[in-house]
């Protein structure tokens, strides 16, 4: 008849045992009440689950200072552990960033952190953080006091481990071939072979949830819930030892790298259409897994790989504004010694052009393109010449030979009606009408403009659909309609939002700041402004040459309204601004 609280600590190791004699216990006897911790469940009638997490973490978004530290519990606990080594250890200013970024990599597991905290009796935390890539052999000498398991990292991730039966294990080393989180589908096709069936990957990867050792994560896109799965970096490091120890490192890296070159090729089809959007987020999320294979091509001499990965993702990093990293990684697919397939190095050389175009460095661009024009040529590929044409013709456009983007256009136009392209002839006449509207045309361009935007939303292109109507509120601007200009603005923001295009929001930010002085509202200008111009600093892109006139005259029109003083503090104001305030500010009402 007593009430009992009845602890059954580190069950896992007898979880069958511990399951019979709670059950019993709680059949027998009403008023007791079991707490049970375990790495898997006791699947016991009336168990209730609660999942202990690691440690809050430092938060990436803000300063990481001494006083944001303190709001870690994983930094709380290094700091206080380090004082326990070092009697009055405090942190200095030099010291928080390394030690937010060492509880970063260490998942905010406790042990992991406790361990790390007895180095600093040698090493500095620099020197700790130095070191991580070899966690195992550093994080060790725990209290001699404490089980075993609990003396290094190594050992208790292996005690886990050991309690995985045959399948389990294989397939725990083979899923840490992921740079990052990973589908089920990703799974299925990388990770069977031998006793790992297709059909046994759902249910294994279950059993590895279960007992703590992966992760679930549920990402919600508008009103889609996708499931990916990830490890700890602890854990994820351990595995791939026991991967390495199997002899299967490279047969992994081999599956890996085809999938992502498959998946990678699917997504620039995807990227031009109606599931944009979704498989813009798809490829996001995979971003960490698409680099790791291209450095797995790259360190292999796998030639046609890495043409094959890079020039299908050239489109992706071009909508993320991801520019830099993406002349990077064709540049090296371009300069690989081995013989190169035309076709697959005329379409990396296309993406390396554009690319270059849009950090004005025409000078690289040109190289690209016309060798991807000559290459197009001799391949008698016309989709292929019209992609080439077109992105010359911009390039001469941007520098003002307006005859010659003409010329170019009108070539790649002919082209595009030849085979039926309608997103093609849809982009041809908003590169036209931009010509126009430079030359004062403004009724031939906005009837161009308008046309294209109808065919956008024929084939309902989100993303060309915001660009089209992103160069419709800049017309408008110029027309001096305040009413359709914001109204096109607002429209290409809300999708360019979602969507991620970083360079033209932030054109639509400036274009709203040319709102705000048209209507007398310099204070929004100038925050709209310096937020722009601090957002434009971080993706590394420049004000292009045919937005540079309307862009001057924005800054001029804001700046004139404002004294010095005045300007500075609205300024500042703009400049601290994320990218989603930045956004949020323009979209809302008008002060």
């Amino acid at each position: 008849d007593k009430q009992l609280l009845l602890v059954l600590d580190n069950c896992e190791h007898l979880i069958e045992a511990c399951a019979i004699l709670a059950e019993r216990l709680l059949g027998e006897c009403p008023e007791i009440t079991i707490l049970a911790t375990s790495r898997e469940t006791l699947e016991v009638p009336g168990e209730k689950v609660w999942h202990l997490l690691s440690l809050s973490l430092p938060d990436q978004e803000r300063k990481l200072n001494i006083e944001n530290l303190y709001q870690s519990e994983a930094a709380s606990l290094f700091i206080e552990r380090a004082g326990d080594i070092l009697p009055g250890y405090q942190p200095d200013e030099i010291d928080a960033p390394t030690i937010a970024q060492l509880c970063l990599r260490l998942d905010g597991i406790p042990l992991a952190i406790e361990l790390a905290a007895a180095r600093m009796n040698l090493l500095s935390v620099q020197e700790i953080a130095a070191r991580l890539d070899r966690r195992f052999s550093l994080l060790t000498d725990g209290s001699r006091t404490v089980l075993p398991r609990h003396q290094t990292l190594s050992a208790a991730i292996e005690w886990s481990h050991d309690l995985l039966n045959e399948l389990e294990r294989v397939l725990f080393r083979r899923l840490t071939i992921f740079a990052d989180n990973f589908t089920l589908e990703a799974a299925e096709v990388i990770c069977t072979g031998g006793t790992i069936h297709h059909d046994d990957v759902l249910t294994l990867i279950g059993h590895l949830v279960d007992k703590s050792l992966l992760t679930v994560i549920p990402i919600l896109h508008g009103a889609q819930l996708a499931t990916r799965f990830r490890f700890l970096d602890t854990i994820c490091s351990f595995g791939r030892l026991k991967l390495d120890e199997s002899g299967e490192t490279e047969l992994m890296h081999n599956r890996h790298a085809k999938y992502y070159v498959s998946l990678a090729e699917m997504g620039e089809k995807e990227l031009r259409g109606s599931n944009q959007l979704i498989w813009l987020n798809h490829l996001k999320e995979d971003q960490n897994n698409l680099r790791a294979a291209m450095q797995w091509s790259l360190d292999t001499y796998n030639t046609e790989m890495s043409l094959r990965l890079a020039g299908s993702l050239w489109r992706y990093w071009w909508m993320q504004s991801q520019h830099s990293e993406g002349r990077e990684w064709l540049g090296k697919a371009l300069s690989m010694d081995s013989p190169q397939s035309p076709p697959l190095r005329a379409k990396a050389l296309n993406g390396a052009g554009i690319l270059a175009r849009g950090q004005s460095d025409y000078y690289q661009a040109s190289v690209f393109l016309n060798e991807c024009l000559e290459i197009q040529r001799s391949l008698q590929d016309k989709n292929g010449v019209a992609n080439a044409l077109n992105s010359l013709g911009i390039l001469a456009h941007l520098q003002e030979e307006y005859d010659r983007a003409i010329a170019h256009y009108q070539e790649s136009l002919n082209y595009r009606r030849e085979i039926g392209d309608t997103r093609g002839i849809a982009a041809l006449l908003h590169n036209l009408s931009m010509i126009h509207q430079e030359k004062g045309e403004f009724v031939q361009a906005e009837e161009l403009l308008k046309e294209s935007l109808s065919l956008f939303l024929k084939i309902n292109d989100a993303r060309s659909i915001a660009a089209t109507q992103l160069g419709l509120g800049y017309l408008m601007y110029e027309l001096g309609d305040v009413e359709q200009a914001e109204d096109y603005f607002q429209k290409s923001m809300v999708t360019l939002k979602d969507l991620g295009g970083r360079n033209e929001i932030i054109e639509c930010l400036e274009g709203f700041a040319g709102i705000a002085a048209l209507l007398k509202l310099p204070r929004r200008g100038a925050r709209l402004l310096a937020a722009a111009q601090a957002l434009r600093a971080v993706i590394g892109i420049p004000v292009n040459r045919y937005h540079q006139v309307r862009y001057q005259y924005i800054v001029e029109s804001v700046t004139n309204q404002l004294d010095a003083q005045a300007l500075e503090c609205y300024s500042a104001e703009g400049r601290v601004m994320s990218w989603d305030e930045a956004i949020d500010y323009a979209l809302s009402e008008i002060e």
